[in-house]
């Protein structure tokens, strides 16, 4: 049995209302999710660093190879059980997890433990901003007008890294992101101009983000006016 058998809709709580269609589904890239917002690089370079500065040390002390070789293993160990945990997160989160964009609204399905779904309406986004990654993946975080009512830890990590005063919900590590953020760009400035959502509409500007926290211009991605 699926999590998502008992949802009308895959992803939705419940149908969509007349006038409302589905313009896209997916789901986050478990690798991209263990990599980019688990920093699981940084985890296999700080074991393997503490590692070789251990197996030196041991060697510096006065002890034999065999020692510093097996306080150095132990350390690969945990830093590898540390690795298999972050992936086991990682592959549940993108099998619980659907996103979904209509021609209304942003909607993020999710939930390891209890499944959980979040509506945004286009009318409580203020603007939205991308982070592409390597490989055409790519997060689109959502600035709300109001963030009340969402929690930064109930969301991770379907939001924004670092935002924890003011969340900002997020459609995390999916796949051909360029595909996704404009038509959610589209469908943002049909939404704003009151026009089909499938209408041919030309690029608007957002801000573009990265993982080192700077912002550069991007196309795609509509603001609110």
């Amino acid at each position: 049995m699926s999590e998502f058998d008992s949802e009308p809709v895959p992803g939705l709580p419940e149908n969509l209302p007349a006038g409302e269609h589905i313009l896209w589904q997916g789901k986050p890239e478990a690798w991209g999710v263990v990599r980019h917002l688990m920093f699981a690089p940084y985890v296999a370079a700080y074991f393997a660093t503490l590692s070789a500065w251990t197996c030196l040390a041991t060697i510096s002390a006065g002890e034999g190879a065999r020692e510093a070789s097996v306080a150095a293993l132990w350390l690969l160990g945990l830093g590898s059980t540390a690795l298999a945990i972050l992936g086991a997160v990682a592959w549940a989160v993108q099998r619980t997890t659907v996103y979904t964009i209509t021609n209304r609204r942003v909607v993020l399905r999710y939930g390891l433990a209890l499944p959980m779904a979040v509506n945004i309406p286009f009318t409580e986004i203020e603007a939205a901003a991308v982070c592409s990654y390597t490989g055409g993946t790519g997060s689109i975080s959502l600035r709300m007008l109001r963030s009340q009512g969402l929690a930064y830890v109930f969301m991770w990590p379907h939001v924004r890294p670092w935002r924890v005063w003011a969340p900002q919900p997020m459609l995390a590590c999916v796949p051909d992101i360029s595909t996704v953020s404009a038509r959610l760009g589209q469908a943002l400035v049909a939404a704003s101009a009151g026009v089909v959502a499938h209408r041919p509409l030309p690029p608007s500007v957002a801000q573009e983000w990265r993982p080192d926290g700077a912002l550069a211009s991007n196309g795609g991605l509509g603001a609110r006016s």
